[in-house]
Protein backbone atom coordinates (compact mmCIF):
# COMPACT_ATOMS: atom_id res chain seq x y z
CA UNK A 1 0.00 0.00 0.00
CA UNK A 2 1.10 3.42 -0.95
CA UNK A 3 0.88 6.55 1.84
CA UNK A 4 -2.24 8.74 0.82
CA UNK A 5 0.38 11.42 1.51
CA UNK A 6 2.20 10.89 -2.17
CA UNK A 7 0.38 13.54 -4.08
CA UNK A 8 2.25 15.54 -1.65
CA UNK A 9 5.62 14.65 -2.31
CA UNK A 10 5.05 14.99 -5.96
CA UNK A 11 3.20 18.77 -6.02
CA UNK A 12 7.02 19.53 -3.91
CA UNK A 13 8.89 17.90 -6.77
CA UNK A 14 7.13 19.43 -9.30
CA UNK A 15 7.41 22.83 -8.08
CA UNK A 16 10.94 22.16 -6.56
CA UNK A 17 12.79 24.40 -9.71
CA UNK A 18 10.40 27.45 -9.64
CA UNK A 19 10.38 28.60 -5.97
CA UNK A 20 11.52 32.20 -6.55
CA UNK A 21 10.38 35.64 -4.77
CA UNK A 22 8.71 37.15 -7.35
CA UNK A 23 6.26 33.92 -8.22
CA UNK A 24 2.70 34.89 -9.33
CA UNK A 25 -0.14 31.82 -8.43
CA UNK A 26 -2.72 33.52 -11.19
CA UNK A 27 -2.23 33.04 -14.50
CA UNK A 28 -1.81 36.58 -15.06
CA UNK A 29 1.56 36.65 -16.34
CA UNK A 30 1.41 33.69 -18.12
CA UNK A 31 -1.41 35.51 -20.58
CA UNK A 32 0.64 38.14 -20.97
CA UNK A 33 3.60 36.41 -21.95
CA UNK A 34 1.40 34.47 -24.28
CA UNK A 35 -0.41 37.29 -25.78
CA UNK A 36 3.73 38.81 -26.09
CA UNK A 37 4.17 36.05 -27.98
CA UNK A 38 1.36 36.53 -30.56
CA UNK A 39 1.99 39.23 -31.27
CA UNK A 40 5.50 38.80 -31.90
CA UNK A 41 4.92 36.52 -34.20
CA UNK A 42 2.39 38.37 -36.52
CA UNK A 43 5.35 40.84 -36.41
CA UNK A 44 7.67 38.49 -37.14
CA UNK A 45 10.23 39.20 -34.93
CA UNK A 46 11.35 35.85 -33.92
CA UNK A 47 13.74 36.76 -31.13
CA UNK A 48 10.79 38.32 -29.25
CA UNK A 49 8.63 35.12 -29.59
CA UNK A 50 11.53 32.77 -28.34
CA UNK A 51 11.62 35.22 -25.34
CA UNK A 52 8.03 35.78 -24.60
CA UNK A 53 8.08 31.71 -24.91
CA UNK A 54 10.76 31.50 -21.76
CA UNK A 55 8.22 33.73 -20.20
CA UNK A 56 5.63 31.88 -20.30
CA UNK A 57 7.37 28.62 -19.45
CA UNK A 58 8.67 30.06 -16.03
CA UNK A 59 5.46 31.52 -15.11
CA UNK A 60 3.29 28.35 -15.73
CA UNK A 61 4.38 26.26 -12.50
CA UNK A 62 3.79 29.40 -10.43
CA UNK A 63 0.20 29.03 -11.11
CA UNK A 64 -2.16 28.26 -7.58
CA UNK A 65 -5.66 29.00 -9.95
CA UNK A 66 -7.47 26.51 -12.37
CA UNK A 67 -6.07 26.68 -15.78
CA UNK A 68 -8.85 26.18 -18.60
CA UNK A 69 -8.60 24.11 -21.53
CA UNK A 70 -8.80 27.44 -23.88
CA UNK A 71 -5.63 28.71 -22.10
CA UNK A 72 -3.60 24.87 -21.95
CA UNK A 73 -4.28 25.05 -25.63
CA UNK A 74 -3.17 28.71 -26.24
CA UNK A 75 0.07 27.57 -24.18
CA UNK A 76 0.75 24.89 -26.54
CA UNK A 77 -0.30 27.20 -29.49
CA UNK A 78 2.66 29.01 -28.64
CA UNK A 79 5.25 26.56 -27.58
CA UNK A 80 4.11 25.58 -31.22
CA UNK A 81 5.24 28.59 -32.53
CA UNK A 82 8.88 28.38 -30.79
CA UNK A 83 9.38 24.80 -32.32
CA UNK A 84 8.31 26.13 -35.61
CA UNK A 85 10.58 29.33 -35.36
CA UNK A 86 13.24 26.65 -34.50
CA UNK A 87 12.09 24.71 -37.55
CA UNK A 88 11.67 21.31 -35.42
CA UNK A 89 8.58 20.46 -37.19
CA UNK A 90 7.98 17.37 -34.95
CA UNK A 91 8.31 19.43 -31.74
CA UNK A 92 6.01 22.22 -33.00
CA UNK A 93 3.70 19.42 -34.71
CA UNK A 94 2.83 17.80 -31.36
CA UNK A 95 2.41 20.90 -29.42
CA UNK A 96 -0.05 22.27 -32.00
CA UNK A 97 -1.73 18.71 -31.96
CA UNK A 98 -2.61 18.98 -27.97
CA UNK A 99 -3.96 22.47 -29.35
CA UNK A 100 -5.89 21.09 -31.28
CA UNK A 101 -7.02 18.00 -29.08
CA UNK A 102 -7.96 20.78 -26.58
CA UNK A 103 -9.32 23.45 -28.63
CA UNK A 104 -10.64 22.09 -32.05
CA UNK A 105 -12.70 24.98 -32.57
CA UNK A 106 -9.45 27.05 -33.03
CA UNK A 107 -8.56 29.08 -36.76
CA UNK A 108 -5.29 30.16 -37.30
CA UNK A 109 -5.62 33.63 -37.59
CA UNK A 110 -4.91 34.70 -41.21
CA UNK A 111 -2.03 37.64 -39.39
CA UNK A 112 -0.30 34.38 -38.19
CA UNK A 113 -0.35 32.24 -41.24
CA UNK A 114 -1.82 33.50 -45.09
CA UNK A 115 -2.64 31.45 -47.58
CA UNK A 116 0.39 29.16 -48.44
CA UNK A 117 2.20 29.90 -45.53
CA UNK A 118 3.89 26.58 -43.87
CA UNK A 119 2.60 27.44 -40.55
CA UNK A 120 -0.44 26.09 -41.96
CA UNK A 121 0.85 22.96 -43.05
CA UNK A 122 2.75 22.42 -39.49
CA UNK A 123 -0.20 23.18 -37.55
CA UNK A 124 -1.92 19.75 -39.16
CA UNK A 125 0.97 17.52 -39.32
CA UNK A 126 0.23 15.53 -36.53
CA UNK A 127 -2.22 13.11 -37.06
CA UNK A 128 -4.55 13.33 -33.67
CA UNK A 129 -6.35 9.87 -35.03
CA UNK A 130 -2.73 7.97 -34.39
CA UNK A 131 -2.23 9.19 -31.36
CA UNK A 132 -0.90 6.67 -28.46
CA UNK A 133 -2.17 6.77 -24.88
CA UNK A 134 -2.29 5.12 -21.59
CA UNK A 135 -4.28 5.76 -18.34
CA UNK A 136 -3.80 8.31 -16.34
CA UNK A 137 -3.49 6.74 -12.07
CA UNK A 138 -5.97 7.93 -9.99
CA UNK A 139 -4.86 9.78 -6.65
CA UNK A 140 -5.74 8.39 -3.88
CA UNK A 141 -6.72 12.21 -2.66
CA UNK A 142 -7.33 15.19 -4.62
CA UNK A 143 -7.05 14.75 -8.31
CA UNK A 144 -5.10 15.58 -11.64
CA UNK A 145 -6.00 17.83 -14.88
CA UNK A 146 -4.73 17.42 -18.09
CA UNK A 147 -5.06 20.46 -20.12
CA UNK A 148 -7.88 21.89 -17.83
CA UNK A 149 -10.12 18.81 -17.86
CA UNK A 150 -10.01 16.07 -15.72
CA UNK A 151 -8.86 12.87 -17.65
CA UNK A 152 -8.87 9.29 -17.53
CA UNK A 153 -6.51 9.36 -20.08
CA UNK A 154 -2.84 10.86 -21.57
CA UNK A 155 -1.69 11.19 -25.07
CA UNK A 156 1.82 10.10 -24.59
CA UNK A 157 3.01 11.66 -27.94
CA UNK A 158 1.39 14.78 -27.39
CA UNK A 159 2.32 17.92 -24.11
CA UNK A 160 -0.02 18.20 -21.70
CA UNK A 161 -0.43 21.07 -19.18
CA UNK A 162 -0.94 19.47 -16.07
CA UNK A 163 -2.23 20.38 -12.52
CA UNK A 164 -2.29 18.47 -9.33
CA UNK A 165 -5.30 19.56 -6.84
CA UNK A 166 -6.04 19.03 -3.18
CA UNK A 167 -8.78 17.36 -1.32
CA UNK A 168 -10.21 21.07 -0.83
CA UNK A 169 -10.12 21.59 -4.83
CA UNK A 170 -7.22 23.79 -4.54
CA UNK A 171 -3.92 23.76 -6.82
CA UNK A 172 -0.58 22.60 -5.39
CA UNK A 173 0.96 22.16 -8.49
CA UNK A 174 1.12 23.39 -11.97
CA UNK A 175 3.07 21.99 -14.97
CA UNK A 176 3.91 21.53 -18.48
CA UNK A 177 4.49 17.74 -19.92
CA UNK A 178 6.81 17.43 -23.00
CA UNK A 179 5.59 14.52 -25.49
CA UNK A 180 6.80 11.15 -23.98
CA UNK A 181 6.73 12.04 -20.25
CA UNK A 182 4.80 9.94 -18.46
CA UNK A 183 2.01 11.62 -15.76
CA UNK A 184 4.26 11.33 -12.24
CA UNK A 185 2.73 8.27 -10.11
CA UNK A 186 0.19 8.72 -7.71
CA UNK A 187 -0.98 7.07 -5.05
CA UNK A 188 -4.25 5.25 -6.24
CA UNK A 189 -7.30 5.35 -4.30
CA UNK A 190 -8.27 2.75 -1.91
CA UNK A 191 -10.40 -0.08 -2.17
CA UNK A 192 -13.25 0.58 0.14
CA UNK A 193 -13.75 -3.04 2.27
CA UNK A 194 -16.59 -4.54 2.37
CA UNK A 195 -19.54 -4.06 5.63
CA UNK A 196 -21.49 -7.21 4.26
CA UNK A 197 -19.17 -10.25 4.31
CA UNK A 198 -16.67 -9.64 6.84
CA UNK A 199 -14.06 -11.89 7.08
CA UNK A 200 -12.30 -14.23 9.50
CA UNK A 201 -10.60 -12.50 12.26
CA UNK A 202 -7.13 -12.48 12.49
CA UNK A 203 -5.08 -11.80 15.35
CA UNK A 204 -2.64 -8.84 14.86
CA UNK A 205 0.79 -10.51 14.93
CA UNK A 206 3.90 -8.59 16.85
CA UNK A 207 5.55 -6.27 15.12
CA UNK A 208 9.23 -5.37 16.03
CA UNK A 209 10.15 -1.91 13.64
CA UNK A 210 10.19 -1.42 9.75
CA UNK A 211 11.06 -3.77 7.28
CA UNK A 212 14.80 -3.10 7.20
CA UNK A 213 14.73 -4.04 3.42
CA UNK A 214 12.19 -1.25 2.18
CA UNK A 215 13.42 1.15 4.53
CA UNK A 216 16.72 1.24 3.23
CA UNK A 217 15.19 0.79 -0.46
CA UNK A 218 13.16 4.05 0.85
CA UNK A 219 16.43 5.67 1.78
CA UNK A 220 18.51 5.02 -1.35
CA UNK A 221 15.78 6.66 -3.51
CA UNK A 222 15.88 9.73 -1.31
CA UNK A 223 19.66 10.23 -1.85
CA UNK A 224 18.94 9.88 -5.66
CA UNK A 225 16.05 12.36 -5.75
CA UNK A 226 18.34 14.39 -4.05
CA UNK A 227 21.10 13.92 -6.97
CA UNK A 228 18.79 14.65 -9.61
CA UNK A 229 17.38 17.92 -7.53
CA UNK A 230 21.13 19.19 -7.28
CA UNK A 231 21.57 18.21 -11.04
CA UNK A 232 18.13 19.63 -11.96
CA UNK A 233 19.58 23.14 -10.15
CA UNK A 234 22.72 23.17 -12.25
CA UNK A 235 21.12 23.29 -15.18
CA UNK A 236 18.55 25.84 -14.42
CA UNK A 237 21.15 28.05 -13.42
CA UNK A 238 22.87 27.32 -16.80
CA UNK A 239 19.80 28.66 -18.07
CA UNK A 240 18.80 31.42 -16.14
CA UNK A 241 22.27 32.48 -17.23
CA UNK A 242 22.18 31.80 -21.00
CA UNK A 243 21.15 35.07 -23.32
CA UNK A 244 18.54 34.27 -25.28
CA UNK A 245 19.50 35.22 -28.93
CA UNK A 246 18.53 33.44 -32.04
CA UNK A 247 22.14 32.07 -32.01
CA UNK A 248 22.31 30.07 -28.96
CA UNK A 249 18.30 29.03 -29.42
CA UNK A 250 18.63 25.23 -29.74
CA UNK A 251 21.12 25.44 -26.91
CA UNK A 252 18.48 27.39 -24.85
CA UNK A 253 15.72 24.66 -25.45
CA UNK A 254 18.29 21.77 -24.39
CA UNK A 255 19.08 23.10 -21.07
CA UNK A 256 15.77 23.98 -20.63
CA UNK A 257 14.16 20.44 -22.12
CA UNK A 258 17.11 18.50 -19.48
CA UNK A 259 15.99 20.75 -16.38
CA UNK A 260 12.49 20.19 -17.17
CA UNK A 261 12.77 16.40 -17.08
CA UNK A 262 15.57 16.19 -14.47
CA UNK A 263 12.52 17.73 -12.26
CA UNK A 264 10.08 15.26 -13.11
CA UNK A 265 12.52 11.95 -12.57
CA UNK A 266 13.25 13.79 -9.26
CA UNK A 267 9.46 13.76 -8.32
CA UNK A 268 8.84 9.95 -9.48
CA UNK A 269 12.19 8.75 -7.62
CA UNK A 270 10.61 10.72 -4.55
CA UNK A 271 7.01 9.33 -4.87
CA UNK A 272 8.41 5.74 -5.14
CA UNK A 273 10.71 6.25 -1.85
CA UNK A 274 7.38 8.18 0.10
CA UNK A 275 5.71 4.75 -0.57
CA UNK A 276 8.19 2.35 -0.04
CA UNK A 277 9.07 4.26 3.31
CA UNK A 278 5.43 3.98 4.28
CA UNK A 279 5.27 0.26 3.21
CA UNK A 280 8.53 -0.21 5.68
CA UNK A 281 6.62 0.95 8.57
CA UNK A 282 2.84 -0.75 7.75
CA UNK A 283 4.59 -4.37 6.81
CA UNK A 284 7.28 -3.68 9.22
CA UNK A 285 9.89 -6.99 10.20
CA UNK A 286 8.43 -10.27 10.51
Amino acid sequence: MVTAGLATVLAAALTASDAHADCVENAEEVVMALESAERAFEERDKAAVREAGAEARQALPCVRETITPGLAARYHRVEGLVGFLDKDDTRAGAAFGAARLTEPGFVLPSTWAPQGHPLQGVYTLFDLEAASHTPVPVPGSGRLHLDGRQASERYTDLPAVLQVFDDAGAVTATSWLPSGAPVPYVAPAPIAASSTLPGPEVSASPRSGPNRTLLGSALAGVLISGALYGGAAVVGNSYDALEQTPENAEQFETLYTRNHRLVISAGVTAGVSAGLGAGAFMIGRK
